[in-house]
C-alpha cells in the first residue's frame, strides 16, 4: 500500500515545477561528509506545513516585478522585509549552530531551474549562479549592491564573499518527467527511509565554509541566487534583465568542541529531504571564489547598476579570478548555456568557469541503522 505521506509529498512537489527557490534548511558538515548538529533554518522561516502557506512567504525577488525595472539599484535591499531584522528566528526554526572552519550545506528545492531548463528562455548554464557572503555587522537596511561589492579580502565586519558556485550542485533534481531528473534519480537515489525503491526529491545545497577568523556570537550570513535572462534570448527583454533571489540567515558561532544533536527539539518539515550526506564536492565548491566573466553576473568590482530605472546595460565585471585557495578551478573558453542539460558529467559550467568535480553518488553512512534514519529524518507534521 502506498504511504499517504509519500502521496501527500509527490502532490506538493508536482505543484511547484514553477516555484522559485529558497533556502530551506542548513546543517553542519562532519569530517566525514555527514551531516551532523540540529539543522538551522533563514531569519523568519515559514514551514511549508503552515497555514495559509504561499511561496510569496519565502521568496524575495530583486528587482521585484512590482517596480517595472529589469535592473537591479541602490535602493534595492537584500533582505526580504520579514528577514531584515537579526536573529529573528523563532523557537521551532532555530539558527544554525556552527563552529568556526565547519563546512556547511545551505539546502533548497531545486524546482525544475536544474531538470526542466527548457522552462524558460536565456537562462544561463547550471540555473546561475549563487554567491554567499558573511558580516558580523549587520544592518536592518542593508543594500543589494553594498553587499555585491564584498570581496573575499574584506574582514567580517566589513562584509565577505566566502563563496561562488553553480546553483546546480550536481545531484539534486526535482522529480518529474525530464532527462535529467530521470538520469538522476537513478544515479543519485535518495529513497524514503523504511522505504526501499522509494524516490524523493533530492534537494541542491551550495556548500560554505564558516570563516576560521569568525568569533562567538552571531554571524550573518546572505544567500544572493543570481538567475539572470541574458541579452537577445528573450524578445520580451531583448536587452536581459536581472533576477536575483536572496535569503538571509544567521549563524550562531561556539567554540565548544562538540555540536549536539538533540532529536525531541527538532521540527521536521512537511518535506524533508531523507538525504543524509553532502554533497561529495562539497569541499571544493566551498573554495571556490572565481569570478565569472560574464557581465550578467553581479560582484566585486566595477559591476555596480545604476541608479536609473531604463534598462541599461550592466557594466562588466573588471576583478580577476581568485584561484588561489580553489586550485582545482580553471577557467573555460567556451560560454556555456546548457549546463544543466550535462548535470551527469564530470565537469560543472558556471559560464565561463570550470570547476573539475567527481560526482558519485553519496550513500548514507554503513553504520546509520533505518531506525536512526527514521528517528533523525522520518516526515512528522506539526501540530
Amino acid at each position: 500500500m502506498k504511504s499517504p505521506l509519500r502521496a501527500i509529498a509527490m502532490a506538493f512537489l508536482g505543484s511547484q515545477a514553477l516555484a522559485h527557490s529558497w533556502i530551506e534548511q542548513m546543517h553542519v558538515i562532519d569530517a566525514h561528509g555527514n551531516y551532523t548538529g540540529l539543522p538551522g533554518y533563514p531569519r523568519g522561516y515559514v514551514d511549508r506545513a503552515s497555514p495559509g502557506f504561499s511561496d510569496s512567504m519565502m521568496t524575495y525577488l530583486l528587482p521585484p516585478n512590482s517596480v517595472g525595472r529589469t535592473r537591479v539599484n541602490p535602493s534595492d535591499l537584500v533582505c526580504k522585509p520579514t528577514q531584515r531584522t537579526p536573529n529573528n528566528n523563532t523557537q521551532n526554526f532555530p539558527s544554525l549552530v556552527a563552529r568556526p572552519g565547519n563546512h556547511v550545506a545551505m539546502k533548497y528545492l531545486e524546482n525544475g531551474h536544474v531538470t526542466l531548463p527548457q522552462n524558460q528562455l536565456g537562462k544561463p548554464g547550471s540555473a546561475g549562479l549563487v554567491y554567499v557572503y558573511a558580516t558580523t555587522t549587520p544592518v536592518v537596511n542593508e543594500t543589494l549592491t553594498n553587499v555585491l561589492s564584498w570581496t573575499t579580502n574584506n574582514t567580517l565586519s566589513q562584509g565577505r564573499l566566502l563563496t561562488i558556485q553553480n546553483f546546480d550542485d550536481g545531484r539534486c533534481y526535482q522529480i518529474n518527467s525530464g532527462s535529467i531528473s530521470v538520469a538522476r534519480q537513478k544515479k543519485f537515489p535518495d529513497p524514503i527511509p523504511g522505504q526501499p525503491g522509494s524516490v524523493h526529491e533530492q534537494w541542491c545545497e551550495t556548500n560554505i565554509q564558516v570563516p576560521t577568523d569568525a568569533q562567538t556570537g552571531p554571524l550573518t550570513v546572505y544567500w544572493v541566487w543570481q538567475w539572470p535572462t541574458m541579452p537577445n534570448a528573450d524578445p520580451g527583454v531583448p536587452n536581459g534583465k536581472d533576477e536575483i533571489y536572496t535569503t538571509c540567515s544567521d549563524f550562531q558561532i561556539v567554540t565548544n568542541s562538540t555540536i549536539h544533536k538533540t532529536d525531541t527539539s527538532e521540527v521536521q518539515l512537511l518535506v524533508q529531504d531523507p538525504q543524509m550526506q553532502a554533497n561529495k564536492n562539497y569541499n571544493i565548491r566551498a573554495a571556490n571564489h572565481t569570478v565569472p566573466t560574464n557581465t550578467m553576473f553581479l560582484g566585486p568590482s566595477n559591476n555596480m547598476p545604476q541608479s536609473s530605472s531604463t534598462s541599461t546595460p550592466t557594466a562588466g565585471m573588471t576583478c580577476q579570478p581568485n584561484t588561489s585557495s580553489a586550485p582545482q578551478v580553471i577557467n573555460s573558453s567556451t560560454i556555456s548555456t546548457s549546463a544543466a542539460a550535462t548535470g551527469l558529467s564530470t565537469s560543472t559550467t558556471i559560464e565561463t568557469i570550470t570547476i573539475t568535480e567527481q560526482a558519485t553518488v553519496a550513500n548514507p553512512p554503513a553504520s546509520t541503522t533505518a531506525a536512526k534514519r527514521r528517528a533523525l529524518y522520518g516526515a512528522k507534521f506539526r501540530a
